[in-house]
C-alpha cells in the first residue's frame, strides 16, 4: 500500500544509508563537452491525445548532464508533435539535492528527474547495497546486466514505499569511480588509519573498514571543504563530479581504481505514468535512450581530458591502474563486506551478479 504523503517526506529526509548530490559550492569545471548531434527526433504524424505539460528537475550544475537532459526533453516534445510539453529544471533551480528530488517527485510537485541509487537504495538496501563493494563489476556492461535483470522488483519496492516508478530501458552509465587523495596508494596496506570521507552507504564503509581506512561519511557538497582542512585524506566519486567540485584543487593524487559502476535512471511520479497512454510512454522511453546513450558516450570520452588537465593545471600524480594492486584490493575488500553482510542482505543477489560477469 502506497504510504501517505506526510510519511513519505519524513522517510525521504531521513534517509542515511546514502549521501545526496547537492548543488554546486566550487566551481564548475571549465572544460565542455563536444557538440551533442543536431539531427532532429522523428515527429510522430497526427499524435491522438490532449497537450500534456509536465516538470522535469535535476539538482546539480554540470554542462554534460545538461545537454543530455536538454536532448531528452527536446525529443520528448518532437516526438509527441508538440502535445507534450516540458517545464525544465535542468540545473538545480527547483530542487537541490537528491533528496530535494526525490520527496518532490514522491509528492508529484516534478514529474521526472534522472537519479541515481538513493530511491532504490532507500527501498531494497538488501538488493542494492550489492554495488558498493569494490569491483563488484567487471564493466558497465555487467553493472547493466545485473540492474534490468533486478530492476522490476526494486520497481515494485519504490513505488509502494514512495510512488515513484524506475525506469530500467536505458541507463545513464557514469564513469567508475576513483580515489582522490593526500598521500599515494597501490595497495590494501595503503589504507591503513586513512581517513576517508565516503557516501552513507554500509557496503562501501564496510570495504573500506576492512581495507584499514576511517570512513566518515558526508554528503557530495563538504567533499570539497573536507579535503581542504584535513578532516579527510581520500575520497572517491566518479571523475567527472570530482571535476565538477574541483576536489582537484585540494588533493594531491588521483588515484585510478575505477572500483565501483554507477548509473542513473529515469525516476518518474506513479501518478503520472498511470495517467499516460502507451504512446505517450513510447516518446518518453525514446527520448531517454537517446539522451543517456549520448551521456554514456561522452562522459567516457572526456575523461582522459580531464585528467591530462589536472595533471597539467593543478600539478596532479595520477596513480594508474596498471600501477595499482587491484587484486589485493579487491580480495580484501570483498571478504570484508561478504563476512558482515552475507547474511543479512539478499545473498542471492551476490550469486546472481556472479553470475552476469563478462567472462560467464
Amino acid at each position: 500500500m502506497k504510504k501517505a504523503i506526510s510519511t513519505v517526506l519524513v522517510s525521504m529526509l531521513a534517509l542515511s544509508v546514502f549521501g545526496g548530490c547537492a548543488k554546486l559550492t566550487a566551481p564548475a569545471s571549465s572544460s565542455q563537452p563536444a557538440a551533442a548531434p543536431t539531427a532532429p527526433a522523428q515527429q510522430a504524424s497526427a499524435p491522438s491525445g490532449p497537450e500534456i505539460v509536465f516538470k522535469v528537475a535535476f539538482p546539480t550544475v554540470q554542462p554534460l548532464t545538461h545537454e543530455a537532459h536538454t536532448m531528452i526533453c527536446d525529443d520528448i516534445e518532437a516526438l509527441s508533435g508538440g502535445k507534450m510539453k516540458i517545464e525544465r529544471y535542468l540545473d538545480g533551480e527547483l530542487v537541490s539535492s537528491d533528496q530535494d528530488a526525490n520527496v518532490a517527485l514522491s509528492n508529484n510537485t516534478i514529474q521526472m528527474s534522472f537519479m541515481s541509487e538513493m530511491m532504490a537504495a532507500a527501498s531494497a538496501p538488501e538488493i542494492v547495497n550489492w554495488m558498493y563493494v569494490p569491483f563488484a563489476f567487471d564493466s558497465k556492461e555487467h553493472c547493466q546486466r545485473f540492474f534490468k535483470a533486478i530492476g522490476d522488483e526494486i520497481t515494485e519496492k519504490t513505488i509502494d514505499a514512495y510512488n515513484v516508478r524506475l525506469i530500467w530501458d536505458s541507463m545513464e552509465m557514469r564513469r567508475p569511480r576513483v580515489i582522490m587523495s593526500n598521500k599515494p596508494i597501490y595497495s590494501a596496506s595503503d589504507f591503513n588509519r586513512m581517513v576517508m570521507r565516503l557516501p552513507k552507504t554500509e557496503g562501501a564503509v564496510a570495504a573500506f573498514e576492512a581495507l584499514g581506512a576511517n570512513p566518515i561519511t558526508s554528503t557530495t557538497e563538504e567533499i570539497y571543504g573536507l579535503m581542504q582542512n584535513n578532516s579527510a585524506q581520500a575520497c572517491d566519486s566518479p571523475i567527472s563530479l570530482l571535476d565538477s567540485y574541483s576536489i582537484q584543487e585540494v588533493a594531491k593524487y588521483a588515484v585510478l581504481t575505477f572500483h565501483q559502476h554507477a548509473w542513473r535512471v529515469a525516476h518518474i511520479n506513479e501518478d503520472f505514468w498511470q495517467s499516460l497512454t502507451e504512446e505517450q510512454r513510447g516518446w518518453i522511453l525514446a527520448g531517454l535512450k537517446r539522451g543517456f546513450d549520448y551521456y554514456t558516450e561522452m562522459d567516457e570520452s572526456a575523461e582522459d581530458e580531464t585528467i591530462e588537465k589536472w595533471e597539467k593545471n593543478y600539478g596532479t600524480t595520477v596513480i594508474r591502474p596498471e600501477q595499482i594492486d587491484i587484486e589485493g584490493i579487491k580480495k580484501v575488500a570483498t571478504e570484508g563486506v561478504l563476512s558482515k553482510y552475507k547474511d543479512k542482505w539478499d545473498y542471492s543477489k551476490w550469486e546472481l551478479l556472479e553470475s552476469l560477469r563478462d567472462n560467464k
